[in-house]
């Protein structure tokens, strides 16, 4: 029966998505091939990351097992074990040396994209304390302090942007953070970006300033946020639209009234 197991890379790859350490090493003893790929090419050192399984990824690595596999779409051990969002995989895989900015192939993310996005914020301590590049661009042209203010990952940020991230570095279509932050609604995470120095009147592709998107989604705490820091409440968008007027045409009644506010204190 071992034989047969062993003959299975199978076997070993789905003790490896279960997390148990003691078949994996049983397999292993038995003489599984702790570099077997499957049909996609996914090995078990790429499955038991995945599966977030410090104690297979031990396992896997005193039998020899390569640390540089990849996965179909070019991510490496350290994606597999950042996205599981275990600490201690992902310190196990650190250890490997697998170099920390890899990027996949698909979207041209790091292991830190992959945290920032999640809001996994003890990982991303880890991966800048390894020295992970904090303004890495993936092929889209996002770093990891956007895809955390997209997700309004307020803790996320913050840690980035001690680590000394670009807080106006330009994503997807002119959207910087704080573009993204008033999108996500998320009062700290623009009072995070606010502190950093934001670029408050920044327009996008569409000439959207921060203040335009905030009264879009209805975000009050963002507008009153913004119009202290000295957002241009005059500013019009590509269609000649102000922030005020966005909030007319969607019937945000507080928000018509933090502008209107903001309006007679001006004249």
């Amino acid at each position: 029966m071992a034989a047969q197991q062993a003959a299975d890379p199978r076997s070993l790859a789905e003790a490896c998505a279960e997390g148990d350490a003691a078949a994996v090493r049983s397999l292993l003893q038995a003489g599984a091939n702790p570099n077997a790929a499957l049909e996609d090419g996914e090995t078990p050192l790429l499955v038991a990351a995945r599966a977030g399984s410090a104690a297979a990824i031990e396992e896997l690595l005193r039998a020899g097992a390569k640390p540089d596999s990849r996965r179909w779409n070019g991510s490496t051990a350290l994606h597999a074990a950042v996205a599981s969002g275990d600490a201690g995989a992902v310190r196990a895989v650190l250890r490997l040396r697998i170099p920390i900015d890899a990027a996949e192939s698909r979207r041209g993310q790091t292991a830190l994209h992959y945290a920032a996005a999640e809001g996994r914020t003890e990982i991303v301590r880890m991966l800048v304390a390894a020295h992970a590049t904090v303004d890495a661009r993936s092929k889209s042209g996002v770093t990891p302090l956007w895809l955390a203010a997209q997700g309004g990952h307020a803790r996320a940020i913050e840690v980035l942007l001690a680590a000394g991230a670009n807080a106006d570095a330009v994503g997807a279509e002119g959207y910087t953070a704080l573009h993204m932050a008033a999108l996500s609604c998320v009062e700290r995470s623009v009072e995070l970006l606010i502190a950093a120095h934001a670029d408050l009147n920044a327009t996008t592709a569409q000439g959207s300033a921060p203040l335009h998107l905030a009264a879009a989604q209805d975000c009050p705490e963002a507008v009153q946020r913004l119009l202290a820091a000295g957002a241009d409440r005059t500013a019009t968008d590509s269609k000649g639209k102000t922030a005020l007027d966005i909030a007319r045409r969607h019937r945000f009644k507080d928000i018509q009234r933090l502008l209107a506010v903001e309006t007679s204190a001006k004249q």
